[in-house]
C-alpha cells in the first residue's frame, strides 16, 4: 500500500488544481487531496473534482518532472465513506488501511479510512482528453 499523511496543503506541500483538489508528490506517486465543499450542491463538487483530475492529467503529460509517476492514489474517510463514487471517477477501491497505517499517518481520525488508486496509464485515459 502506498501512501502518505495527508495535512495542511503548507505541511505537505500540496499543490493546488482548483479550489477543492490538490495534488502531493512522494516518489512515483501523487496522492489527491479533496479540501472541503461547504455550500456546494453534490453535482458542482463532482464537476471541480472532474476538473481537477483532468488539470492534473494535463500536468502528467506536460511537466517532464512527472515522467516518473506511476500511480495515482487517495487514502482518506471519503474514500470509506463513498467507494461507488471513487470507482465512478476510475479508481480501484481496496477497502480499509490496516492499524498499522492508522497509527503512523492518521492516528488523529476517528472515522474509517480507505484507500483507492489508480495506474498512471489508466489515468491518463480516462482525463487526459482534454
Amino acid at each position: 500500500m502506498h501512501t502518505f499523511k495527508e495535512g495542511s496543503l503548507e505541511q505537505y506541500k500540496f499543490i493546488p488544481l482548483n479550489e477543492i483538489l490538490s495534488y502531493g508528490i512522494a516518489g512515483d506517486l501523487i496522492h489527491i487531496h479533496l479540501e472541503p465543499a461547504e455550500g456546494r450542491s453534490p453535482g458542482e463538487k463532482m464537476e471541480l473534482v472532474q476538473q481537477g483530475l483532468r488539470e492534473l492529467a494535463k500536468k502528467l503529460i506536460e511537466d517532464h518532472a512527472l515522467e516518473g509517476i506511476k500511480t495515482i492514489l487517495a487514502t482518506s474517510w471519503i474514500v470509506a465513506a463513498h467507494p461507488r463514487i471513487m470507482e465512478k471517477l476510475g479508481f480501484k477501491v481496496e477497502g480499509p488501511i490496516d492499524e498499522k497505517m492508522r497509527r503512523e499517518h492518521f492516528a488523529d481520525e476517528s472515522r474509517p479510512v480507505g484507500y483507492s488508486h489508480m495506474s498512471r496509464e489508466q489515468f491518463l485515459e480516462l482525463y487526459g482528453g482534454q
